[in-house]
């Protein structure tokens, strides 16, 4: 028995060195990635994953590989990436109450990049006033992808809960817009004894750029040699829009154009909780009395007609 034990952890030992070794040499770890996904166990939306639980979230290490472009490719994302005043970021919202939907649209103009398709990455930092629905999302988003970083709970106030990021993936289509449309749901929050609402924030996300030729090119990279040629163009490693748990070279788009989203948020008051509670109890104990002399009149009333 004991030696069966030794045997099964040498094997785990074994299986975590070739995991690690894999995972070195096929994702370009030598690459700054995106802040908060040091080794990008993340969750996807895709026909792979059904429901998640807490414990079994942490467990999805998977081996990415690296997407491998052209230095055309490269050059025109960077391009891209620094015409900053050619790009533009519109944040509206709809809807009141504890739903809004939150409308992003991007757009670039005076470029003209037909032989390419590129992408948009929002990195969307969503703190613990909301939540994401992210099997809603999947339900209802056609026009874009999306990664979620870790587990979720929808039920929790917003002091009991974590922040957490999502990755929302959109593609320029012929006009050179990118466009998304996610539902924010925002939790419960504590009682205040300073203010009856308190301000909550859907901050404007992070946005990053990838391009990728429509066509087979000549110019594409070695593998081995991808990993260095990235690094010369600054770039960050994240994963790709296309789900196939691989990583892209994605540049960052600083742009001056978005707005933060601020709420009002009503909240409960701390200096009428003796009086709230007083009201409750009360109330319930006025509530059972009132049963019980129901149930005793109509049980005395039942026995007086039988007895008649």
């Amino acid at each position: 028995m004991v030696s069966s034990n030794y045997g099964c952890i040498l094997l785990s030992v074994f299986v975590q060195l070739i995991y690690a070794l894999e995972y070195a040499s096929s994702s370009c770890s030598s690459l700054p990635p995106l802040s908060g996904f040091p080794q990008f166990i993340l969750g996807a939306i895709d026909k792979e994953i059904k429901f998640d639980t807490p414990d079994y979230f942490p467990k999805r290490k998977i081996p990415w590989d690296i997407e491998i472009t052209t230095n055309e490719a490269l050059q025109l994302t960077q391009s891209l990436s620094k015409q900053n005043s050619a790009w533009e970021m519109t944040r509206t919202y709809e809807g009141q109450g504890m739903h809004h939907e939150v409308l992003t649209n991007m757009q670039i103009t005076g470029s003209n990049f037909s032989d390419f398709q590129c992408y948009t990455m929002f990195v969307e930092k969503v703190s613990t006033s909301f939540f994401l629905d992210i099997y809603e999302i999947a339900r209802t988003s056609t026009d874009f992808s999306v990664y979620y970083t870790n587990y979720i709970d929808i039920e929790k106030p917003s002091y009991e809960s974590q922040n957490h990021t999502v990755l929302v993936f959109s593609a320029l289509n012929e006009n050179q817009k990118a466009s998304t449309k996610i539902k924010w749901h925002t939790r419960y929050h504590a009682p205040s004894n300073e203010s009856l609402f308190v301000n909550v924030t859907i901050p404007k996300p992070d946005v990053y750029l990838f391009c990728t030729p429509t066509l087979q090119k000549d110019d594409s990279l070695e593998k081995e040699d991808a990993c260095q040629i990235y690094a010369e163009y600054n770039i960050i490693m994240a994963p790709c829009p296309h789900l196939t748990r691989t990583l892209c070279p994605w540049m960052n788009l600083s742009l001056k154009t978005g707005n933060d989203l601020v709420f009002k948020w009503p909240v409960g008051s701390l200096s009428e909780k003796n009086f709230v509670t007083f009201l409750t109890i009360a109330s319930t104990v006025v509530g059972a009395l009132f049963l019980l002399a129901v149930t005793v009149y109509s049980s005395t009333k039942s026995q007086h007609t039988k007895q008649h």
